[in-house]
């Protein structure tokens, strides 16, 4: 039986030429599963999965992490729009009313402070937990979500809401281990 491409050793290893975009991809893995997990390794396959798409086209992401059979998070090829700025970096799956407790105000008012994060409804239908999803288009981006989800309460939300397994068939056990290693091998008491 053929492994499926997302799965293999060799779309790790295209991963991992580019080494910027690796070392993006390792810690926005290490961050979310840190952050939704109290133990990320004891839920792999079973509670998440992540595939690994390098060379699968402009569109398609360098990886997605799914917790269940629900994406929540991915990692496009960084693209410039015709005005210069990079299209849509990353995207991540987040519960509204998690978001809305967290930031303490609404979406809609959260929006508007936060101009370099783009919050759209999450169109999939893949699960009622997932509501809103956010759009990063770089570093400064980034940043404000991560400094918006200081508690991890609007990703830990959604992740407790997320059941059944994964699809191992698409679980990339060398991307996992690398991100589980980035995890283990944080200083104490720090985030990843």
């Amino acid at each position: 039986m053929a492994i499926n491409p997302a799965a293999s050793e060799e779309n790790f290893l295209e991963l991992r030429r580019d080494e910027d975009l690796y070392e993006m991809s390792l810690d926005l893995l290490a961050y979310y599963l840190d952050t939704a997990f109290e133990d990320p390794a004891a839920g792999e396959v079973e509670r998440w999965t992540v595939s690994c798409l390098p060379d699968d086209g402009a569109e398609a992401p360098l990886f997605s992490l799914a917790v269940g059979t629900v994406e929540v998070l991915r990692l496009a090829k960084p693209t410039e729009g015709a005005d210069g700025q990079v299209i849509c970096l990353a995207s991540v799956a987040v519960a509204r009313s998690a978001l809305a407790d967290e930031a303490g105000t609404s979406l809609d008012t959260l929006a508007a402070s936060l101009p370099a994060v783009r919050f759209r409804p999450d169109e999939s239908a893949a699960s009622d937990a997932v509501d809103v999803v956010v759009d990063l288009f770089d570093e400064s981006s980034l940043g404000a979500f991560e400094e918006l989800s200081e508690s991890g309460q609007p990703i830990r939300r959604l992740a407790e809401q997320l059941e059944g397994e994964g699809a191992d068939e698409h679980h990339n056990r060398w991307l996992a281990r690398a991100v589980l290693d980035r995890i283990a091998n944080a200083p104490a008491g720090n985030s990843v």
